[in-house]
């Protein structure tokens, strides 16, 4: 009697630990599945986001209406004007000189674009960001 007394309490432990084990299984696949929407309602709220700020961006393009020659003429003439101010202001002779080799470069008509922008780039950083700061 004790045999089987040792067998049935052992065969109720396997029991036991393989319902755990099954718990355990049921509860690593719920928080898979949890961590899983998370991850998909992150995907949808960056690419509303992503659709929003498109839209954000037509909608200011649309009300500015510059075509990219006019944006680009309006960023050359913002920089010309900060340099200019700049004149204003104490500077030595090699300083004066750069500022107007450098207003020299923006106004030409024989100097490339992306050379242009490549200038005030070097001389203002980001000269866009600068830009919607002064305005």
């Amino acid at each position: 009697m004790d045999n089987q007394q040792e067998k049935l309490q052992q065969e109720k432990k396997e029991e036991e630990i393989e319902e755990q084990v099954e718990k355990q299984g049921d509860q690593v696949s719920k928080n898979q599945k949890r961590n899983q929407k998370k991850k998909e309602k992150k995907k949808k709220l960056k690419e509303q986001n992503q659709e929003i700020i498109q839209q954000v961006e037509e909608e200011i393009k649309a009300k500015l209406n510059l075509s990219d020659a006019e944006q680009s003429d309006l960023e050359i003439a913002w920089c010309i004007k900060q340099i200019k101010l700049g004149l204003t202001q104490k500077l030595t002779p090699e300083e004066i000189k750069i500022s107007m080799s450098m207003i020299e470069l923006l106004e030409s008509d024989q100097v490339p674009l992306v050379k242009k922008r490549m200038a005030m780039k070097s001389n203002f950083g980001d000269y866009r960001k600068l830009m919607k700061q002064y305005k």
